[in-house]
């Protein structure tokens, strides 16, 4: 049975892009809810790249159990993470 968990990845500053560095692909921008799809309820840490020009990239690490049953409702109950970028001087 496929499970589900969620979390929602703000920054500043907003528009960052989001990097999986499990598999390198590029997720989106910020603001983004990130959906973790698995064929079990298991738990793992996850790591996300988030990059935007002008400031220095910044790795989010974040805890995220697949406990849900759909993804709707892993949606609906995020775990928020707020990574701030460091500004280039």
């Amino acid at each position: 049975m496929t499970a589900y968990g969620s979390a929602t990845i703000f920054s500043g500053p907003d528009s960052a892009r989001v990097i999986n560095l499990r598999d390198g692909s590029e997720i989106g921008s910020t603001p983004l809810v990130y959906t973790w799809e698995n064929e079990e309820r298991v738990e793992g840490y996850i790591q996300l790249l988030l990059t935007a020009a002008g400031y220095t990239d910044q790795v989010a690490v974040f805890f995220l159990r697949s406990e849900q049953e759909n993804r709707d409702e892993a949606e609906k109950n995020p775990v928020v993470v707020k990574v701030n970028l460091q500004q280039v001087l």
